[in-house]
């Protein structure tokens, strides 16, 4: 009895001593991931944050199409032993950001794992405690381009070329503040154009700027009537006519339907409205839109008449007069869905795979009516 007394006082003794001997010498931490996870976290280690504060540097490439590719470089102290840390303020719409470190050779933690929106969070051990430059790089989409031009039209008749000045609209839809950026943006032509964002581009935000200086471009005038030939029509009515004029090669290639702000030469420039830009038959670009008051174009449906056969009989005349001093050139387009076909005019007029189409001459002050029929089958 006296034994087992006295064992148990001798254990009861020696517990405290080995917990505190362990705690003063621990066993030397193994390598490797099993390694990190059986290794308790530092004090603190826990509450290690990344923020947009933290940024050294921050560079966006904007391409013509695709996710932009953001690179930044953030400063972070670390501790020695396991740390656990909070990545914060990236883009909401970031999925899988790559994270690299450059300083004193470490690896990058394998896995990100989000923390709610536009925050991540990783855990990496480090063999000695200090600061640290972190580089973060990824792909995020929201950042939405939209080219388009300001067209200074020369008096009618003039030889003067046009005036054409591009610009670029960056709406920051990204979900994150991406001030104080190194932005490069990627022209339709595959040329960049470099610019500072200023120390707020907050989300929602839009930068304005222009791609390169303003350009004279040569042009060739004409105008533009479109109208559907296929509808029925309760009474005359005047059409619109706008601008097509061909344009010479523009500073800044635009994308198809680029949105143009048209203005009249003058002091102040006189407001002609919008126009887009589309590729010409030829090559080149030609703008459509605008208003002109050059010609006015009065279409009247003469007939629109159900035939025994089930097809419908439709007729059109289109009374044209320039009320300008100069001559003029006019593209009429009708738009004919379904099955039809020409059942006059087809002399004066070309058939193409969305209706008819006819180019006229008009002398200055003249008038000149024309038409066609069609036999519509529904």
């Amino acid at each position: 009895m006296m034994r087992i007394l006295l064992g148990a006082c001798l254990l009861t003794l020696g517990l405290p001593l080995a917990l505190a001997q362990q705690a003063a010498d621990p066993a030397p931490a193994r390598s490797g991931e099993p390694a990190l996870e059986a290794m308790p976290l530092a004090p603190g280690s826990d509450a290690l944050t990344s923020s947009a504060e933290d940024r050294l540097s921050l560079a966006i490439r904007v391409p013509v199409d695709g996710p932009a590719l953001v690179v930044e470089q953030r400063e972070i102290a670390l501790l020695a032993g396991r740390n656990q840390i909070r990545i914060r303020d990236l883009p909401a719409a970031v999925t899988d950001p790559g994270l690299h470190w450059q300083l004193d050779g470490m690896a990058g933690p394998r896995r990100l794992s989000r923390a709610g929106s536009g925050a991540w969070t990783t855990t990496l051990f480090a063999e000695t405690g200090g600061s640290r430059q972190l580089t973060l790089s990824y792909a995020v989409d929201g950042l939405e381009r939209e080219l388009d031009y300001r067209i200074v039209l020369p008096a009618a008749g003039s030889a003067d070329s046009a005036r054409v000045t591009a610009a670029m609209t960056l709406t920051n839809r990204s979900g994150a503040d991406l001030g104080g950026a190194d932005l490069s943006v990627v022209r339709n032509d595959g040329t960049t154009t470099r610019i500072a964002t200023g120390p707020q581009w907050p989300d929602q935000g839009r930068l304005r700027l222009r791609p390169g200086p303003g350009a004279s471009v040569s042009l060739e005038r004409s105008l533009i009537t479109t109208a559907r030939g296929d509808l029925p029509l309760a009474s005359a009515y005047l059409a619109p006519v706008r601008h097509h004029i061909a344009l010479g090669d523009l500073p800044v290639p635009p994308a198809p339907d680029t949105r143009a702000t048209l203005l009249g030469a003058g002091n102040p420039a006189r407001p002609l409205g919008t126009a887009r830009l589309v590729p010409g038959a030829n090559g080149g670009t030609t703008l459509i839109g605008g208003r002109s008051d050059a010609l006015s174009v009065r279409r009247v449906q003469a007939a629109y008449r159900h035939g025994t056969e089930g097809g419908i009989d439709i007729a059109w005349r289109i009374e044209v007069h320039n009320r300008s001093g100069q001559r003029q050139r006019l593209h009429l387009v009708e738009q004919i869905d379904g099955g039809w076909r020409v059942e006059a005019g087809e002399d004066d007029w070309q058939r193409t795979p969305t209706g008819l189409q006819r180019e006229i001459e008009l002398a200055a002050d003249e008038r000149r009516e024309l038409g066609y029929r069609i036999r519509l089958q529904r």
